[in-house]
């Protein structure tokens, strides 16, 4: 579920491990695509988090709230 130090994948509010997870996703789905900086991303999600998040939302009711 991806490796410690490596940015971590969200889609629609779930962890789907490191960067390489986006490979698996279907464009078609895909609403936002969203980068949370680290500092942000460790304080919402906590360490597993902290060098930042890519957070994919396929529906409009999952997009980050700001």
């Amino acid at each position: 579920m991806g490796r410690t130090g490596e940015v971590q994948v969200l889609l629609d509010d779930m962890r789907m491990g490191g960067v390489d997870a986006l490979r698996s996703l279907k464009t078609d789905n895909v609403v936002t695509i969203t980068f949370v900086d680290p500092v942000a991303a460790g304080q919402r999600w906590g360490g597993k988090y902290a060098q930042g998040t890519i957070v994919v939302a396929t529906h409009a009711d999952t997009l980050p709230q700001h």
